[in-house]
Formats: C-alpha cells, structure tokens, sequence
C-alpha cells in the first residue's frame, strides 16, 4: 500500500474508533441504572428524610431558616428522582416525588408554587392507580387552598374526594390526617357537629397509625370544637354545660401538650401549653360570669316574678330623651376600652347595640359588668394559631 492511500484510509480508521468509544461510554453511562435499579429511590429516600428533618427541626425550635440549605438539597435530588422515574414509566414514584416537592414549597408558604406541583402528583398517581398517594396528593392540595387562599370551598372538594381514596388505599395515616384536615376546615365553617363527628371516625384509628403526632393536630383541632363550644356562655346562659366543655377542651389540650413533648417537638409543646393557659383563663372568666348571673337572679326573682301586685314596680315618670353630650362621653369610653369595637364579632355587635342611643338608660345601669366582661373577653379569647411551618 502506498504512502497516499494509508493517509486516504486513516480518516476511517479513526472515525471507527472513535464511534467504538462512544459506545463504550454509552455502556458505561447506562450500567449504573442497569446495575443499581434502586438508586434512585434510595435517592428519594435520602430527599425525604432531608425535608423529614427540616419539620423535626422547625417543630422542636420554632425556627424555620437555618436548615433552608438542607431543604435546597433535597429539592435537587427530588426533581432528579422525578425525572428518572418518569423516563422509566414508575408512574406512583415520580407521584411520590412530585408531592414531596410540593411539601418543600408549602413548607416555605410558597403556595402558588406548591399547586402545580401536587397537582401533577395527583396525575401520575391517578395513571399508577395509587390511591394512597393520590388521596396525599388532595390532602395537601386541600391545605394549599385552606391556608394559601382561604378557599373553603375547594378545600372541601379536594377532601370529599380524598376520603374514599385514602380508605381504600389501607394506610391508616392517611385516613387518619384526610379526616383530621376534615374537621379542621368544618371548624373554620363553624359546623362543629360535623367536625366532631369526623375527629370520632379518627380517634377510632389513633392506635393504629404510623405517625404518633398526628394524633397531637387531632386532640388540637377537638380542643378547638368544645373550646367554641363552651365559648356560647358569651352570650348564652347554660353555664354548666360550658364548663363542661371548658373542661373538656382543657384535657385534650393537655394530651396535645404530652404528645408534642413525648415527640421532642418543644416549640410545639410551648405553643399548646399557651393554648391549655388560654382555655383556662376564658374558663374562669365563664365561672365568674356564671356566679354573677346566679347572684342577681336571686336578688330580682321578687321583682322578676311578681306574686302580688304590690311586686310590679312603676315608674311614672319617663325616661329623658338621648342626651348627645353623655352619648359622646360613652362612645369615648368604649373606644378606650375597647379598641377593636368596630369588628364585626359579637362582642362588638352587642356592646354598640347596648351603647346606642335608644338603649342608652340601659346601657348606664350594666356598664361597669357590661365593659369588664367584653375586655376580659377579648384579652382571655383563645387563639388557635395555625398549624405550624406551613400546615406541617
């Protein structure tokens, strides 16, 4: 062979070679996923025991920041699992992924982020035919619209159509929080027949769950029914069966207490320890009122229930018309007292009904009790934060 057809010949030579090397890179770059089929869910695995950690950590400190990093790190090696589950069809895994990426983002209040996010979680879940994941995939989407929008409606949506899902699915985690979340959202309609009745079927499965401290958000969220239940001695007379309730919120406040302090979630023990001090606070304010209601039933029940006439008192002279300087003066002192008077809560709605003009004789004559009650009711009213770093 000549000098010049070597050179001729050399270009194909080494154009084999190099697509030899090229496919051994090929093989080299496809062993991993061939030899170690589990990777990427030990990958995930490792992501979500990151954001695991990041809750942990939030519930026993209060702080939310210094593990952000960490936090970061999972939601990298979490779009990576995604994307490798997907490119191999493992639909309920690239679901599991999509969640926890969801979670990342409501952990941080990020909730328009958060909805595509579990949205798509709910997709691939619905194609894999796991319903567990997709009753976790609406759960969470219910607690994005809850605490992101405020939007009751679509919470509902999502949970009506969670709770099947969840019951089919066996895992009693699931069951247990969808109904839980349940109650919480029927407390915020103030429907709390149907929130207790949702936290009966969920203590039914407190011995049988995973995950011990969802039992501290169920003993919260009953705390919260009888504690809006007792709170009707407001303006309600059934004193006893407040207390009652008052009592009843004390002790499933106190579990609640045991069972953030048994998980080592000491912020979290803190904040219901402050909510069991609020209860009872309100509750000897109700026991107070109560005694005060029994003592001038006694002192009028001659004058209330006349048994002769000489029992009828009358005046016969009437009452003076609205004076606007004294009005004035009373507008001015409730104002003081009473900063927040122009909410529309029922304290408020009651004390300017009292202090308006037509009532103003009767007003005088129970200021004093009238004023004392509906201050300490604003600075004894309970008020149940929300659940913690975003839902938790």
């Amino acid at each position: 062979m000549t000098y010049q057809g070597a050179l001729l010949k050399r270009p194909a030579r080494l154009r084999k070679r190099i697509v030899r090397l090229a496919a051994a890179w090929y093989v080299a770059l496809l062993i991993p996923l061939v030899a170690f089929p589990d990777e990427s869910e030990s990958l995930q695995k490792q992501a979500i025991q990151k954001i695991d950690q990041y809750r942990d950590y939030a519930h026993r400190t209060g702080d939310v920041t210094s593990l952000l990093p960490e936090l970061q790190k999972a939601q990298n090696a979490l779009v990576i699992t995604a994307n490798a589950f997907l490119a191999k069809q493992n639909l309920g895994s690239a679901a599991l992924s999509f969640i926890k990426l969801g979670d990342i983002e409501r952990l941080q209040t990020h909730w328009n982020a958060a909805r595509p996010l579990y949205s798509r979680a709910r997709q691939l879940a619905k194609q894999a035919n796991n319903q567990g994941y997709e009753a976790l995939a609406l759960i969470q989407m219910s607690r994005t619209e809850l605490l992101g929008r405020g939007d009751l409606g679509a919470a509902a949506e999502y949970l009506a159509q969670a709770i099947p899902l969840a019951t089919a699915s066996g895992n009693q985690d699931y069951l247990f929080e969808v109904l839980d979340q349940a109650a919480n959202l029927e407390i915020k309609r103030g429907n709390l027949n149907a929130a207790a009745d949702y936290l009966e079927r969920a203590f039914a499965l407190k011995d049988q769950i995973h995950d011990k401290s969802l039992a501290m958000y169920g003993y919260m969220d009953r705390a919260s029914v009888y504690y809006a239940r007792a709170s009707k001695c407001d303006y309600e007379t059934t004193f006893d069966v407040c207390d009652e309730a008052f009592q009843l919120a004390h002790n499933d406040y106190q579990q609640a207490f045991h069972v953030a302090e048994a998980s080592g979630y000491n912020f979290l023990a803190g904040q219901m320890q402050k909510l069991l001090q609020g209860s009872d606070a309100k509750r000897q304010f109700t026991q107070n009122q109560g005694r005060y209601n029994r003592n001038v039933l006694e002192a009028t029940s001659g004058i209330f229930h006349p048994k002769k006439a000489s029992d009828v008192l009358v005046n016969p002279r009437f009452t003076p018309g609205p004076d606007p300087a004294r009005q004035a003066q009373i507008e001015s002192l409730l104002r003081t007292l009473l900063p927040n008077l122009d909410n529309a809560d029922a304290t408020s709605l009651f004390v300017q009904g009292m202090s308006a003009p037509q009532c103003a004789s009767s007003f005088v004559l129970f200021s004093d009790w009238g004023l004392r009650s509906s201050w300490s009711r604003l600075h004894t009213r309970n008020y149940r934060p929300a659940r913690p770093i975003g839902g938790a």
